[in-house]
């Protein structure tokens, strides 16, 4: 054998030992990973609130950033924790279980529909009885993106059964008028605008919502809602979702007893006379719009600024005029209002951001001027060139914080939403690849061993 044969192979027995120890190091921490998840899970049995919390706060920090298929096993265990925790735990731990839930559903869009199922009656219960705002907040949001990716399947009626939820709520309290709502209001426009972003465009003249605001507001009208007779509906919606079926049924009211109603949100006809979701939904955001907080505010304008994007595409690509009853004049004055006004009380921070937000849902409406940023993540650029995707990564943002990387460069529903490639192979399938690697490395042991014995034994059977 030449020397440099010889060389060849050294250095490839070397490299080959270096993986081999990577995947060893790999292996180990992902049994560590593992391990870590199993604890954290354990946690949420703990009949100790501040164990259920810590349990509940590392899970946070898992979904975020560390998501793997090794949570499939424990989908059941977390989701009756979950359960649980909203019928007894207390506030910050409630505000925790619908912070899981979000993450939950970003991160495995193939069970938001179970998840919608189960949560959906507690969350609209809550939002009833909003006792507690932050609770009703984070409630409000994790029910929105459960319907946003329900948009995503076959179960886009529901999603719009949301909005006429929220819609009749705020019909009914006019919360946005309330000072001390404002983390609730926000989070419940903030959910019509997320729904709104992928419906299709017909949404915004349909009939349908209005009529169903409608119909609940002339059931109500012989009783005014107190908090006495909130209480004991309540009660009563507690009894009837108990029952497994109750909830299955409550969750398909929509399609059981509105199939009259129900033809698909793209069959509205914008020029028939008929009560339009544009106008109804524009005069309740025009109402909002004078909200002392900035965050509501913002998530005012964005819908405002939303509604004109979906009209404006709508008659562009239909070469058509919406007959629409809003007065856009009044609508650009109500926003120029807010450009200018001067309160010697408000901060010059506070009044510097409301003025550079409010120019731009004015540019958006006036001179359909739309949100456009690049953003880089590693290898990807992902182009964020109108207001639906802008309100969509918002509302991520929020949810993921720091672990925002980590969901566009190895989660799928991500590109799907977003519209991009991933360049980096699938987190999974690079765990696969490793799995494959080391069984390849173990075949090739076993067949140079063989070698060797089958060699040892041509020897000794030559002397």
């Amino acid at each position: 054998m030449s020397k440099n044969s010889r060389s060849s192979i050294r250095k490839n027995q070397h490299k080959t030992s270096k993986v081999s120890k990577k995947i060893s190091s790999d292996e180990e921490i992902e049994e560590q990973k593992e391990n870590e998840l199993n604890s954290y899970i354990e946690l949420l049995s703990e009949s100790n609130y501040k164990s259920r919390q810590k349990g509940y706060s590392n899970l946070i920090n898992y979904l975020k950033s560390n998501y793997d298929e090794e949570f499939n096993d424990f989908k059941e265990t977390v989701t009756s924790s979950l359960v649980k925790s909203i019928k007894k735990g207390k506030n910050s731990e409630q505000i925790q279980v619908f912070q899981v839930l979000s993450l939950f559903a970003l991160n495995d869009p193939s069970s938001a529909f179970n998840l919608f199922q189960i949560f959906k009656p507690v969350i609209l219960k809550l939002l009833q009885d909003n006792r507690y705002s932050s609770v009703s907040a984070a409630a409000v949001e994790a029910l929105s993106i459960l319907s946003f990716i329900l948009c995503y399947t076959e179960h886009m009626h529901l999603s719009k059964e949301i909005i006429t939820n929220y819609l009749d709520y705020l019909d009914q309290t006019k919360i946005y008028q309330r000072s001390n709502q404002s983390e609730l209001t926000r989070n419940i426009f903030i959910g019509i605008s997320l729904i709104l972003s992928i419906l299709p465009q017909n949404s915004i003249f349909d009939p349908y919502i209005i009529t169903e605001i409608t119909k609940n507001s002339n059931e109500n009208s012989n009783e005014k809602p107190n908090e006495k007779s909130i209480e004991n509906s309540n009660e009563k919606e507690v009894e009837k979702n108990s029952n497994e079926k109750e909830v299955e049924k409550n969750s398909n009211y929509f399609q059981e007893n509105h199939q009259d109603n129900l033809s698909t949100i793209d069959s509205a006809d914008p020029n028939k006379n008929e009560p339009k979701f544009f106008d109804y939904y524009m005069k309740i955001l025009i109402q909002a719009l004078d909200s002392q907080n900035l965050e509501v505010q913002k998530s005012v304008g964005n819908n405002i600024a939303l509604l004109f994007y979906i009209k404006d595409n709508y008659e562009e690509n239909h070469n058509t005029i919406l007959n629409i009853e809003t007065n856009t004049t009044e609508v650009e004055n109500k926003i120029e209002q807010y450009i200018k006004i001067y309160d010697k009380k408000e901060s010059k921070e506070y009044r510097n951001e409301r003025k550079k937000y409010m120019k731009t849902i004015l540019r958006s409406i006036t001179e359909e001027e739309y949100p456009q940023e690049m953003i880089k993540i590693k290898m990807n650029k992902i182009s964020i060139q109108d207001w639906p995707m802008t309100i969509q990564y918002q509302v991520f943002s929020r949810c993921f914080a720091g672990g925002l990387q980590f969901q566009f460069e190895s989660n799928p529903f991500f590109s799907q939403v977003f519209d991009y490639q991933l360049t980096k192979v699938r987190y999974l399938e690079k765990k696969q690849e490793k799995k494959d690697f080391v069984e390849k490395q173990k075949q090739i042991k076993q067949k140079r061993g063989k070698d060797r014995d089958n060699k040892l034994r041509r020897m000794q059977n030559d002397f």
